[in-house]
């Protein structure tokens, strides 16, 4: 999950600096991967076919939750929790 999330920041956006950041929260693993970028990931369905444009649908198959918070100074961070 960590290294989807950090791919997809380093594919998708013009941010040369991607920040990483694990927790552990409430008995949950946190991932947070902060980029300079105000575009959202897109999660796109299944496509047997494709050959890229998978990973944020596995990452949603294996954690718990995921979501995208905007800064205020713009940017982004896109996190995902997984169950410890």
């Amino acid at each position: 999950m960590v290294t989807e999330l950090v791919t997809n920041a380093y594919r998708h956006t013009d941010t040369k600096a991607i920040s990483v950041r694990l927790v552990l929260e409430n008995g949950y693993f946190v991932v947070e991967v902060e980029d300079r970028s105000d575009v959202a990931p897109v999660l796109h369905g299944e496509n047997a076919t494709a050959e890229s444009g998978r990973g944020l649908l596995m990452v949603s198959l294996l954690v718990d939750e995921w979501g995208v918070r905007a800064l205020d100074g713009g940017g982004k961070v896109t996190w995902a929790r997984l169950h410890g």
